[in-house]
């Protein structure tokens, strides 16, 4: 409620400072004044888009991905999406986005829940400059690492600010502040506080440069600085944060979609002796046209989380996966995917271990899944997805499996 107040608040004051008359010259201006303008649904000067989010209904033969004791349930999120534009003066833009969704299981009680995704944000445009001031909260309940079989509430909090200077038709540079609240649910596993190794404070400064090469392709490179403080007192896991990431951003369309970025991130521990990590980092997901027919998807992750159960600070995570969907008549389309995944400890020996809680020092995961989607209406589609995974426990040289079958509501048909 904090959050949505003083986001309330901030659209009141931003009002207050708008002109009678403003000019947009840059490229996120003019994406998000084709975005608005496409909204059919009005109400005054309102712009509104509705959705129904419809995911993961249906049956799931191990919920928690354990290798002893796999629960079975049926499932089903379901909720609301509203999304608000308000555009001012032609040039001047606000949005605001609410989310609830109802988590759903029949035999589980304990893991029903309302999750809830909120976002308010305020452009300001001048000439070649570009303000941007935002909030964002969201609660949800989900497997929170790899490292444990659990589902726990996870809160975010953020604030955030902008600036985006068009120096030229094709050049520009922005520059943003990020502050995140990470808040966990006080969930005690052998001793070990899912809150107090986890729970903390991000501040973290971007400057990204961009090229646009054409309308639909955008080079960039983007520098970061994060500082990283955890809330309990007692914690070795404060750290300083640095990191550089180049690829090329897609701007939505028939053909391609989605963004290229690799880079490098190393990280400094504050306490405790621990020594620093560098390694490589990507967050890569893209989709593309192949002979009008087909589409092809590819996925690379790689990343370094802050870990539950391992003294030192940061684990290694990845993910690499490939899928293709084939339409054979207009309103069908057929789906294949699958991913490789994994994680790992920079150092392995049970005297590196918080508590005892884990079951092995890097596990790896694969999935298949099939799945057919009908279309509603234009890119609106029902599908239902059949899927296989597999964990392998390294450490106990053992495989936990799961199966499930989902419906779900897409509206990137």
């Amino acid at each position: 409620m904090k959050v949505k107040t003083i986001a309330g608040i901030c659209v009141v004051v931003f009002c207050g400072l708008i002109p009678s008359r403003l000019s947009a010259e840059t490229w996120l201006s003019r994406d998000l004044e084709n975005k608005w303008r496409t909204i059919p649904w009005r109400l005054g000067p309102l712009r509104l888009q509705l959705n129904l989010t419809v995911r993961d209904a249906g049956y799931d033969s191990n919920v928690y991905g354990n290798l002893y004791a796999p629960v079975r349930d049926y499932s089903l999120t379901a909720g609301p999406e509203l999304k608000l534009y308000w555009p001012v003066h032609n040039r001047v833009l606000f949005y605001v986005s609410e989310s609830p969704q109802y988590v759903y299981f029949l035999k589980m009680r304990r893991e029903r829940t309302w999750n809830n995704y909120f976002t308010a944000e305020g452009y300001y445009a001048l000439n070649r400059l570009l303000w941007t001031l935002g909030t964002s909260q969201s609660t949800a309940k989900s497997r929170v690492t790899p490292e444990i079989d659990i589902r726990s509430q996870i809160k975010q909090n953020s604030v955030y600010g902008s600036l985006l200077f068009q120096a030229s038709p094709k050049t520009s540079v922005l520059f943003r502040y990020t502050h995140n609240f990470f808040g966990y649910e006080n969930f005690q596993l052998e001793g070990a506080s899912l809150r107090d190794r986890l729970d903390r404070n991000e501040d973290l400064w971007n400057a990204k440069f961009h090229y646009q090469l054409s309308p639909q392709k955008i080079y960039f490179v983007d520098v970061q600085y994060g500082i990283y403080n955890f809330v309990d007192s007692q914690s070795q896991n404060d750290a300083l944060g640095y990191a550089v990431r180049a690829g090329v951003d897609y701007t939505p369309s028939e053909k391609v979609n989605g963004s290229i970025s690799l880079g490098y991130k190393t990280v400094q521990p504050l306490k405790g002796g621990r020594r620093n990590y560098g390694g490589f980092i990507a967050d890569t997901k893209l989709s593309f046209r192949v002979l009008r027919i087909f589409k092809a998807r590819l996925t690379l992750l790689r990343d370094m989380p802050f870990s539950f159960i391992y003294s030192d600070t940061y684990f290694l995570l990845y993910q690499v996966g490939a899928g293709l969907s084939m339409y054979p008549s207009l309103n069908i389309r057929l789906d294949y995917d699958y991913y490789y995944a994994g994680f790992s400890y920079p150092e392995i020996g049970p005297s590196r271990l918080v508590s005892n809680v884990m079951d092995s020092y890097g596990d790896t995961y694969d999935a298949h899944s099939v799945g057919i989607i009908y279309r509603l209406k234009k890119n609106i589609g029902l599908g239902m997805t059949v899927g296989a995974w597999r964990r392998r426990f390294s450490y106990l040289n053992a495989n936990s499996v799961r199966y499930y079958v989902f419906a779900n509501l897409t509206y990137d048909f």
